[in-house]
């Protein structure tokens, strides 16, 4: 059995990334609900979802007098509006059920990725080579959860790889119609992630460096053309274009170092860490061949070293060019093994590296692409959408100064709640004529629970545990790893069995 598996593998490497590709991102799919970060979730699916309810929270529609461009492109939420406006009109309204139709639609997208990284190997090295970086590509441990998930820093990556693929396609020497096409792929990638404009003036840098003047004039004005096209609301929201643009560097220039602060070697040790000791490997590779694969080393370089210069670094910002890193690592890295006398002599070490890599992924793959990351709040607000009888829910984050953010997507409800922070007077809180009156109660986290309980019980004092919604096995991992980044959320639900506001 095992070796007729093998045999078809050698043969047929293609049909096989394929098929594990796609079935573990649509394992993916199924089980790896929630949200990882708060963009992923806050910045798309929340403010996309509110407009189809002609609810704008931030004001990024220009419905207040006072609004002012957010810095944020509205291409790739956009697209999430049609297709929740879409979802809405077939009467399709349960929220976990669109989030896995969002879900499966990313991770089909993102097997282009694996495609394209499969024939972009295939071309500059061999099959070989080829079979090996696809399957990295559809399974290293990260990269389908990543793929299923609202990740802009990843959702941006196929047009890249499209352009990168068209103009290597052609020996590095397309005709101005290829030119045009990558161009325009490549411009769309900026309307999804704005930084990575560095990855078209690596794409400009080549064709200079290669003395393809003209291709880099029609380059530089059809890419200028397609990103203009995913910006063009500003002109209908704002009355002029690049608004959002222009607001998107000015607020990261005042803020660079607002959030974080990391020094410049960070992205290499991310680079490094995600894959392990193979994790050297490819680096090296990546570094060693820059001059023979241009069109793939400049334009994810230049994308690094921004990165890398400006103060304000998070791991998933350098997302875009793992799958570059890939390609160019493994192919430069077994070329350099294969000439290497120290790797000829210690081959079996080699291997054994590899193999270990391979067992490590395995399981983190396992434990990755099933995770339910933000479960606490996410099924605390799907509870609430199951309550018929909910008229509106009180946000106890009467421990804190500031609040957590409840995902209102998912209690499928855009009306006015209410929320309760530390220094907030509960019953001037509870008395807003604007509100319609709440019957639940979600208290968050474990702080100061008991003290908060009997603070809203002088208001409501006949209240009844229903649910104590733990966070999932993941978000305790990553809590116990870093609990400054990663807090430990438990929520509880309770029902207000009655009132005496009006009494």
């Amino acid at each position: 059995m095992l070796e007729k598996i093998k045999d078809y593998w050698n043969n047929n490497p293609f049909v096989v990334i394929i098929i594990v590709g796609s079935l573990i991102r649509l394992i993916a799919a199924i089980f790896s609900k929630g949200y990882g970060m708060q963009d992923d979730h806050f910045l798309v699916i929340e403010p996309a979802e509110g407009w189809v309810h002609n609810f704008d929270q931030n004001n990024w529609l220009n419905n207040d007098e006072n609004s002012i461009p957010s810095g944020h492109s509205f291409f790739y939420v956009g697209l999430h509006y049609l297709f929740f406006s879409f979802l809405d009109w077939v009467h399709i309204t349960d929220a976990q059920f669109k989030m896995f139709l969002v879900r499966l639609i990313h991770g089909a997208y993102s097997m282009s990725i694996v495609v394209l990284g499969f024939k972009i190997a295939k071309k500059l090295a061999d099959i070989t080579i080829a079979k090996y970086v696809g399957l990295l590509l559809a399974i290293t441990w990260f990269l389908p959860w990543l793929s299923v998930h609202n990740m802009v820093e990843y959702v941006c990556v196929p047009p890249l790889m499209y352009a990168a693929w068209l103009f290597i396609k052609h020996d590095s020497k397309p005709p101005l119609k290829i030119v045009i096409l990558g161009a325009f792929v490549a411009g769309l990638a900026v309307g999804i992630r704005y930084q990575t404009i560095f990855f078209l003036f690596g794409f400009g840098l080549t064709f200079l460096i290669k003395r393809q003047y003209i291709s880099l004039v029609v380059f530089t004005l059809i890419s200028f053309a397609s990103f203009f096209l995913t910006q063009v609301s500003d002109l209908f929201i704002w009355g002029k274009p690049f608004a959002e643009l222009g607001e998107y560097i000015s607020y990261n220039i005042i803020n660079s170092t607002s959030y974080y602060n990391q020094p410049f070697y960070l992205y290499l040790l991310t680079l490094a860490g995600m894959f392990g000791p193979v994790g050297l490997f490819l680096l090296f590779g990546y570094f060693k061949n820059w001059k023979k694969h241009a069109f793939i080393f400049i334009p994810s370089f230049l994308f690094f070293a921004f990165h890398s210069y400006f103060p304000n670094k998070q791991e998933r910002f350098i997302a875009p060019m793992i799958p570059f890193v890939i390609i160019l690592g493994y192919m430069g890295w077994m070329e350099f093994k294969s000439k290497s006398k120290f790797w000829t002599k210690f081959n079996k070490l080699h291997n054994g590296i590899w193999a270990f890599f391979w067992v490590v992924n395995s399981v983190l793959l396992l434990v990755i692409s099933t995770a339910y990351t933000k479960k606490s709040k996410v099924e605390t607000m799907t509870f609430l959408a199951d309550q018929k009888d909910m008229t509106n829910y009180i946000w106890d984050c009467a421990h804190k100064d500031d609040y957590i953010l409840p995902p209102r997507f998912y209690a499928e409800r855009w009306d006015k709640h209410f929320i309760i922070v530390k220094n907030s007077e509960v019953e001037l809180v509870l008395q807003n004529t604007s509100y319609v009156e709440a019957n639940y109660i979600v208290f968050v986290e474990d702080d100061m629970l008991e003290e908060r309980k009997a603070r809203i019980m002088k208001t409501y004092p006949n209240i009844k545990h229903l649910k104590t919604v733990e966070a999932s096995y993941l978000d305790l991992i990553l809590h116990k790893m870093n609990p400054n980044n990663n807090k430990f959320e438990r929520y509880h639900i309770y029902k207000i069995l009655d009132t005496n506001l009006n009494e």
